[in-house]
């Protein structure tokens, strides 16, 4: 009888999965996001020996002058001129994607890559039932939340740009749940996959050492590392210097945008006069300033380090659950570079959270300050409002998320 009630819900999540990823898919039918035209663009060129040109638009994502070649590419691949962004990808994504660009044609190619970006959100919110359990019944909880992300900012973002991030989080999530019912095979395959294709998910590896997952951290290593190998034998050493360039092109500059929440950012908001003038109507990059890299790193580990030592005598039942939902956001608002759906996760922890382990009001205040920052409100601001100042915007949305993050902190003080 159990066993038909659990095939019964495993079957309607998966009915509902596929209405949302289906609905959505729809909608967006030949849809070419600019992340996945780079992504295409990228296996296009190597299928087509032209490997050396792959990181000549990157310049362009920091306002620089790009190669002619990378847009001549673009637009003999079947791009729009305008979607034509620069490929800042690890190599080894452009040589998995060149065996299909033969096959199928850019907007083939970005309804797939939708489809399964979609799949991979709706995979995350059961992965993060998995891990906090809460109350409502696995198919009550999906289908409430992924309703309620047709008003996330995170979401709409990362469907309209069609980004692989999605996959990648999902892969994080996914990883910490298997670790936590003691898969630890599984969950290093899908942490070392995760690092592959996006290098920060690596820092997700702090988990599996403070759960003492030591197969799980040393798998993470070998299959990133067994990746990494695989990714130079078959571009070489050349395109792996050119990623590090363009990679470091983040490093060197701050995007002001609305979308991209960071402490380096919130920092120029508020401390570089240039900022606190009108938000500009397309997307500004200023160098960073001396030093302010480093101590978003130092920041973010200490935080990090300090939230883990904090919660070791948490009960195994939600241990991995809170670490994640209080570690995700750290990692990721430290980082140089956060476009808002990154954070596509967090609100589903805190929701997935709430009633499991935060109850009372630190846990209300907690969700009104995630729904304050992640809805679609700075995003209208930012692409709207003519006169909204940035360091506004940029101030709401990083105080909106860092007493979240409080609030949630506070609440579990007290597990259930």
């Amino acid at each position: 009888m159990v066993k038909g009630a659990d095939m019964a819900r495993t079957g309607a999540t998966a009915l509902i999965l596929l209405v949302f990823a289906g609905t959505l898919l729809a909608s967006g039918w030949g849809h070419v996001g600019t992340d996945i035209s780079a992504l295409y663009l990228g296996g296009w060129l190597v299928a087509r020996d032209m490997g050396e040109v792959l990181y000549a638009g990157a310049p362009a994502l920091v306002g620089e002058a790009v190669a002619p070649a990378w847009v001549a590419g673009g637009i003999e691949a079947g791009l729009s001129p305008a979607g034509v962004v620069g490929f800042v990808y690890p190599p080894l994504w452009a040589w998995l994607v060149a065996p299909l660009t033969g096959a199928l044609s850019p907007a083939a190619f970005a309804n797939v890559a939708s489809g399964l970006g979609l799949l991979g959100y709706g995979l995350s919110v059961v992965a993060a039932w998995r891990l906090a359990r809460p109350p409502l019944p696995l198919p009550v909880f999906t289908g409430a939340v992924l309703v309620a992300s047709l008003a996330s900012l995170p979401l709409l973002f990362a469907w309209a740009l069609v980004q692989p991030q999605l996959l990648v989080i999902a892969a994080i999530l996914w990883s910490v749940e298997r670790a936590a019912r003691e898969r630890e095979t599984a969950a290093g395959l899908l942490l070392g996959l995760a690092a592959a294709v996006k290098v920060s998910p690596v820092l997700f590896i702090l988990l599996f050492v403070a759960e003492r997952r030591w197969r799980a951290a040393a798998l993470t290593l070998l299959t990133a590392g067994a990746l990494a190998l695989l990714s130079l034998a078959t571009m070489g050493w050349a395109a792996h210097l050119e990623f590090l360039e363009a990679a470091g092109l983040f490093r060197r500059h701050t995007l002001l945008f609305g979308g991209n929440v960071t402490f380096g950012t919130a920092a120029h908001a508020l401390l570089v006069p240039e900022t606190l003038e009108t938000f500009p109507p397309a997307n500004a990059f200023i160098p960073t300033v001396p030093g302010l890299a480093a101590l978003s790193g130092v920041l973010g580990l200490a935080l990090s380090a300090g939230t883990l030592w904090a919660s070791r005598g948490l009960p195994d039942a939600v241990r991995p659950a809170l670490r994640l939902a209080l570690l995700y956001p750290v990692l990721t608002f430290f980082a140089p570079l956060a476009w808002s759906h990154y954070y596509a996760p967090v609100p589903v922890l805190i929701v997935a959270l709430y009633g499991r382990v935060a109850r009372g009001p630190w846990a209300l205040a907690s969700l009104a300050a995630a729904a304050m920052v992640f809805a679609p409100l700075g995003s209208l601001l930012a692409e709207r409002g003519t006169g909204t100042p940035l360091s506004a915007l940029q101030l709401h949305m990083t105080l909106c998320l860092i007493f979240a993050w409080a609030a949630l902190a506070f609440s579990l003080r007290r597990p259930v």
